[in-house]
């Protein structure tokens, strides 16, 4: 018996393996948000840029993260440089999405509803932290489906892997 316990805590603190998004649902994501590039500025290329302003019209493209989903691994792999999450968040309860990468730096995380703009539980993630992180808090009484942009800084920052790691309150 002594043995076993040691080994049951062991099996308790190793974490989830990641769900790989591909194997999501993709569903129709938000509006683009209407908010700065944040690859544009001091050295972007002019050509690369505007195939992404091109490929950032319309929706995002998003998946269905299932209940339960502890983290995502995925990779951008489109030009618009950018992809949502749709999470299903409970009456009165929070989440935080974190986002684990070599390079963290060439990445952002914001929360829109469905038609790409913020709302009330969102509004903390205005201010960029240092860390690519965003949170919600759903105050209504009813459940509410938001959705997660992960957005890169770098015009050429295509297939840098990357995992989300959610975290329930």
């Amino acid at each position: 018996m002594p043995i076993l316990l040691p080994l049951f805590l062991l099996l308790q603190t190793q974490p989830a393996e990641p769900v790989k998004a591909a194997d999501l649902k993709s569903i129709v994501g938000p509006q683009a948000p209407r908010y700065p590039d944040p690859a544009r500025g001091i050295g972007s290329d002019r050509s690369s840029m505007g195939m992404r302003k091109a490929a950032r019209q319309g929706n995002v493209l998003a998946v269905q993260v299932p209940d339960g989903t502890a983290a995502v691994a995925d990779r951008i792999s489109n030009n618009s440089g950018w992809k949502a999450y749709q999470i299903q968040v409970p009456a009165k309860a929070s989440v935080k999405l974190s986002l684990k990468a070599d390079h963290e730096a060439w990445f952002r995380l914001t929360t829109v509803n469905q038609w790409g703009r913020m709302e009330e539980g969102m509004l903390q993630n205005r201010l960029y932290r240092g860390k690519p992180e965003a949170t919600y808090t759903n105050p209504k009484d009813t459940p509410n489906a938001v959705f997660f942009i992960v957005d890169t800084t770098q015009a050429d920052s295509m297939s840098d892997p990357y995992t989300l790691e959610i975290t329930w309150k």
